[in-house]
């Protein structure tokens, strides 16, 4: 990490930009993926840019677990060799 990341202050910080990006999302009253645009816009942007033909935004890492969980059709009785040190989402991850 370079002295300009810490220079900005705790984690996290955000740019104006960023806030003033929020602000637009609320103020719309679009907070959704059913009644605005901003969600699949990213996931459409974020697939191009990483060179993938999709890409799914999901509200946390425990659901991004249990989707590869589930996209890989690991189930319950599957077994699984987790890290040494446990984390929360992994765990709540069924």
């Amino acid at each position: 990490m370079t002295a300009e990341w810490f220079a900005k202050g705790p984690w996290p910080h955000f740019e104006n930009d960023e806030i003033a990006a929020v602000t637009a999302v609320l103020r719309s009253g679009k907070v959704n993926y059913w009644t605005g645009e901003e969600c699949r816009a990213f996931e459409r942007e974020y697939a191009q840019a990483t060179q993938r033909r999709h890409a799914v935004a999901l509200a946390n890492g425990t659901l991004a677990l249990e989707l590869a969980l589930m996209a890989f059709g690991i189930g319950e009785g599957d077994g699984s060799s987790p890290p040494a040190a446990p984390m929360w989402p992994r765990r709540a991850a069924r």
